[in-house]
């Protein structure tokens, strides 16, 4: 490239910046019990040996002198695994394996013991500056197998030695008392140690030492890219940074949180007081509508008198006409009377007084058989149900009346047996009813939990959780954390009976003692209860029988009380189950599975009350399917006992009320005394003879034929007229009465009125008129039918005031359940609040201070939070981000000046080429960074655009956070999109330094041959080192690190790309520590100035010799020879 300087290094300035002197090794992996030493003293050196020989076990130890621990991976460039070298094996000196005692496995063989320790020793030195730096590692193997101890040295100014400062010492304590003695520092960390060299060598960056560690083993370059961000960029450090951001995060989802609840209270309480607003005005119009109906009266009271003054005018006159017709029809009725007596004297002149007897005497038959005849089909219709024959004489009838007076007690007798059996039944059939309907109830509140416990028990404990505002589980029944263990079933129904009693019993923790104590002093439980207090202390435990019925026991695992009930059961319930009665005898305390208890040697107890295997009384266990089964099953029997019973009942019923009818009938036919009551056949043959006679004595005079004609016309006629009469008389009193009533009414009414004055009635009045009117009676009121429509109108109001009623109910419903909701959602806010309709103020209240203070303070504050703090964050983190980005472009360009003055082939240079990464989520990430700050300046503070730029933060800072389950992934996003190396992608342009037109274009080393892809590696690399180490062209004192290791890289290329790497390392004076096998030698020995020749004796320990280039030639020709 014309007009540039070709990179060109001074002889002088060959042994500049900070080389290699001399490297010791004592008790090194397989260099053993002795210092080696390698003395490049600040020149090239070709270290080489056999396979296996310990070429790699020296670089391990330079590496281990240089390099952090966690970036170690020892015999690298062989392609070790991790596992196979470490620390303690370098330590320890291990160097084969053998097959353990067993035989199964094997086992490594050391060359040293624990009581032994290590010490890798370099010498740098700088001969432009006369300055020598001495870094050494100790270590000591641990007893307890781990990793070795060690301690860390560093001595400015002075070589030290392993034989003279390390080899006089004992004791770890002498040994750093006496090198801090001498000037050294010591240091029990990398990491203080790290800085203390890396200052004085002049290394700035950790991607140094980073690209020291990889030169070590470096094959080739692989993906440019890669290379580029790992070797030749910085890491730039962002973790405070992110850490900054997340702090502000939380505070302000914290305000955000504190911003949702309000609207979320606000959501809630408005549904609440809409509720109340609801319930208020329904109680208003049931107010209105009990007014109308409390008023109804008075107002149907008032359009009464309207109406009785109407009828009473109307009355009156119909009174006053009725009268003259009575006058007129009294009249007719006298001329009539006159005619009938005239008649009758002249009938009576004729003989007519003998046919008058007669008709008498007929008529007065006829009402007597008629009489007799209704008997006679009585008496037929009951002697029929009682299958009882007919009498036809005065005998027969008298001995059915004695059959029927025996008949009547028997009756009697029959009924009160039925009524005795019935009354037996429906005593056991209620008693069936009532224990059903205890089970069902008792089935209903087992299906509601999983406790056995009885329902008893339970609404004691519900009635104490309610009253004093604790949970039931702070105050369990024993019953409910024991049961027996599955392997132990064949004794369970003795341990039920056992520990029944113990069971229900209540635990009360020692906090809320007083508490519950207090309730159950002052409250009357209904029923039985124990309860134990329970101290928070420790119990020691106790030691049961081998055969103890607490081992049959288990103990939920998660419960509080588990240490005292341990105890209470080792000391109470220590009964020894024996499975004969033999053992049983022996014991002082036993029990049998048959349920038999002995308690204290002498007291025996059996209570077979209840079978041993009812299941319906177990109250063990935190799960009660099995006792849900056995009620059931227990219900079933008494429900078909029930139906059975029933029918029973019936059955007796119907016989009682055939024994009561049967005695009905017989009472019917006692009635009648004698024959002659239903005798009508004798009577109707007397009306013949009668009627005889009368038809004689007509057919014997004309005469008094035609005057008993005329007589009976009058007759008619009179009695018409008297009807006549006697029904106007009854129309006068009627109507009389009618107007009597009407007045007496009136002045009732009027009364009513008078005494029960409502204030304000006639808005009351307008309103049930127009309630009337709603409801479209479609009839005129009336006195007749007043009554009817006040009722009408009464059950309409009445059905209005049940609806509102029940929709009141419902909303009171609603609001209490609404407003519970409240309080268990918001429990601190609501302590002092009731879930009450009453208490609706104290909502209303809470309502508007959230509206009017509490959501725009909290607004205002994560406005102030997020604008102020989280998005200046995010907005210095984009900025850091986007400075290093620069810095990147800034360092390529750095080091293409580098490459520039470096000949890649002859008139030709690379040159280094960043583009932006096409990575979606490196894409999308900056983005969405850029989107959070967007328009910061515009001003804009309403809700939603708050709302929408935090939830493009919480987007971003809930991934940097690590979301649950996706945490390692999100790790890795982040270390990705922060890592702004990750930002750019790398090529490699090779062009012409004379015009810089390109020659070709490498975007990795993919696609080319062996040769070229090494010579590529070496080129970057060079440019890399002259980078990360600050090599400064031409100075003869520099403080620059120039020491470069590579272990075996030159001995697997090609003999033209080693030479090329040679050269150029030489270029840029560094000082090469080569490892390569014998076989590649002759490519390396120009560019060497000694030999660190390593051989293996017995393949247990290795050796070091140091040789000059000249001597090792030497040798290598006498051995071919």
């Amino acid at each position: 490239m014309t007009g540039q300087q070709t990179l060109e290094f001074l002889a002088t300035d060959e042994s500049a910046g900070f080389r290699l002197k001399t490297l010791e090794l004592y008790n090194w992996g397989t260099f053993h019990d002795r210092v080696w030493s390698l003395e490049p003293e600040g020149r090239n050196i070709l270290v080489t040996g056999d396979i296996g020989s310990g070429k790699s076990t020296l670089i391990d130890a330079i590496t281990t002198l240089l390099v952090p621990p966690n970036r170690i991976v020892f015999n690298k460039a062989a392609g070790a695994d991790k596992s196979e070298r470490s620390l303690r094996t370098y330590v320890l000196g291990y160097y084969k394996s053998e097959r353990s005692e067993s035989g199964l496995n094997a086992k490594p063989v050391s060359l040293r013991g624990l009581n032994d320790f290590s010490v890798i020793l370099g010498v740098f030195a700088n001969k432009g500056f006369s300055q020598t730096v001495t870094l050494a590692q100790v270590f000591f193997s641990n007893e307890h197998g781990g990793q070795p101890e060690r301690f860390y040295v560093v001595a400015a100014g002075r070589q030290l030695r392993i034989t003279h400062d390390f080899s006089r010492f004992k004791e770890k304590s002498a040994l750093k008392k006496s090198l801090k003695a001498g000037g050294a520092i010591v240091y029990d960390s990398f990491a203080s140690y790290c800085s203390e060299f890396k200052r004085l060598f002049g290394i700035e960056t950790d991607q140094a030492l980073e690209l020291f560690n990889q030169t070590v083993s470096m094959k080739s370059v692989g993906n440019l890219t890669s290379f580029v961000r790992e070797h030749m960029l910085q890491d730039s450090d962002v973790k405070s940074r992110i850490e900054n951001l997340l702090g502000h995060y939380d505070n302000l989802n914290r305000a955000h949180e504190m911003v949702l609840k309000a609207r979320e209270q606000i959501k809630k309480l408005g549904i609440i007081v809409e509720h109340c607003d609801c319930h208020d005005e329904i109680s208003r119009n049931v107010s209105r509508l009990r007014e109308c109906r409390e008023g109804l009266r008075f107002f149907m009271a008032g359009e009464k008198l309207s109406l009785l003054d109407d009828e009473d005018a109307r009355l009156k006159e119909k009174f006053e006409k009725t009268e003259a017709v009575i006058l007129n029809q009294k009249c007719i009725l006298d001329g009539l009377r006159e005619e009938r007596d005239s008649l009758k004297q002249s009938i009576v002149a004729n003989g007519g007084d003998r046919l008058e007897k007669i008709r008498s005497t007929v008529l007065r038959l006829e009402e007597e058989k008629k009489r007799a005849d209704r008997n006679f089909n009585n008496y037929r219709v009951y002697a029929e149900q009682l299958q009882v024959f007919m009498p036809d004489s005065p005998d027969k009838f008298a001995g059915n009346r004695a059959r029927l007076t025996e008949m009547l007690p028997q009756l009697r007798s029959f009924e009160e047996k039925a009524f005795g059996q019935i009354k037996e039944k429906a005593v056991e059939l209620k008693k069936h009813k009532d224990c059903s309907e205890l089970l069902n109830s008792e089935l209903r509140s087992l299906r509601q939990r999983k406790s056995n416990i009885p329902m008893a028990q339970i609404a004691v404990r519900e009635r104490i959780c309610s009253d004093l505002a604790i949970e039931e589980d702070q105050i369990p029944f024993v019953g409910e954390l024991l049961r027996v263990a599955d392997s132990e079933t064949a004794w369970e129904g003795a341990v039920e009976r056992l520990l029944h009693n113990f069971a229900l019993s209540m635990i009360v923790p020692d906090e809320l003692y007083a508490k519950v104590a207090a309730w159950v002093d002052k409250t009357s439980l209904h029923s039985r209860l124990v309860y134990y207090r329970v101290k928070n202390e420790k119990r020691k435990k106790q030691v049961v029988s081998a055969n103890s019925l607490v081992k049959k026991l288990l103990i939920k695992d998660d419960a509080k009380f588990y240490e005292w009930l341990e105890s209470e059961l080792a000391a109470r319930f220590d009964y020894v189950c024996c499975e004969n009665i033999d053992g049983f005898r022996r014991e002082a305390q036993a029990i049998t599975r048959n349920g038999q208890i002995k308690s204290g040697g002498q007291r025996h107890e059996k209570d077979d009350r209840h079978d041993l295997t009812d299941r319906s009384r177990y109250v063990l266990g935190w799960t009660n399917e099995a006792k849900i089964r056995a009620l059931q099953g227990e219900l079933g029997k008494i429900e078909e006992q029930i139906v059975y019973l029933s029918r029973e009942i019936k059955t007796l019923e119907d016989e009682k009320a055939r024994y009561a009818d049967r005695q009905r009938l017989v009472d019917r036919l006692l009635v009648y005394e004698d024959f002659v009551e239903i005798d009508w056949q004798r009577i109707s043959r007397d009306i013949d003879d009668q009627k005889k006679e009368q038809a004689r004595l007509e057919s014997a005079s004309d005469i008094l034929g035609e005057l008993e004609k005329k007589l009976r016309t009058v007759d008619e006629e009179s009695k018409k007229a008297e009807k006549q009469l006697e029904k106007l008389q009854e129309e006068k009193g009627s109507v009389n009465t009618t107007i009597n009533k009407v007045r007496i009414e009136r002045e009732e009414t009027e009364k009513l009125l008078k005494d029960n004055e409502m204030p304000e009635f006639e808005g009351v009045r307008a309103r049930i008129r127009q309630f009337i009117k709603e409801i479209n009676l479609n009839e005129e009121l009336s006195l007749q039918n007043l009554n009817r429509i006040e009722s009408s109108v009464r059950g309409r109001l009445q059905a209005r005031i049940d609806s509102a009623d029940s929709s009141l109910r419902e909303t009171d419903e609603k609001i209490v359940g609404a407003m519970q909701n409240y309080k268990n959602d918001y429990k601190i806010e609501t302590s002092e609040f009731d879930a009450r309709v009453e208490a609706s103020e104290e909502y209303r209240n809470c309502l508007k201070r959230l509206v009017e203070d509490d959501l725009p303070s909290f607004e205002k504050n994560f406005k102030k939070l997020l604008n102020e703090n989280t998005i200046n964050e995010i907005a210095n983190f984009n900025s850091q981000l986007d400075s290093s980005a620069q810095k990147i472009k800034e360092r390529i360009s750095s080091i293409n000046r580098s490459l520039a003055e470096i000949d890649y082939n002859p008139g030709r240079y690379i040159r280094l080429e960043e583009q932006s990464s096409s990575d979606v989520e490196i894409r999308d990430f900056r983005q969405e960074l850029r989107s959070c700050t967007e328009n910061t300046l515009d001003g804009r503070e309403d809700d939603l655009y708050a709302e929408s730029r935090f939830l493009k933060v919480r987007q971003i800072i809930e991934r940097f956070k690590g979301r649950e389950g996706r945490a390692e992934a999100d790790q890795k996003w982040m270390d990705k999109v922060t890592d702004v190396r990750n930002w750019f992608v790398f090529a490699a342009s090779e062009r012409y330094k004379e015009d810089d037109t390109e020659y070709e274009h490498y975007t990795d080393s993919g696609g080319k041959s062996g040769g070229q892809k090494e010579k590529l590696a070496y080129t970057v690399l060079a440019a890399s080192l002259a980078y990360q180490f600050g090599l400064e062209r031409g100075s003869v004192r520099s403080r620059s690190f120039r020491f470069v290791v590579i272990d075996e890289a030159f001995g697997r290329g090609s003999e033209e790309s080693t030479r090329y790497a040679l050269e150029l390392f030489k270029k840029l004076n560094l000082q090469l520590l080569v490892v390569t096998p014998l076989q590649k030698i002759h490519v390396i020995e120009p560019y060497v100035e000694s030999v660190g020749f390593v051989h293996s004796r017995n393949g247990m320990e290795s050796l070091l010799r140091n040789l000059s280039i000249e001597d090792y030639r030497k040798e290598l020709d006498a051995r071919n020879l």
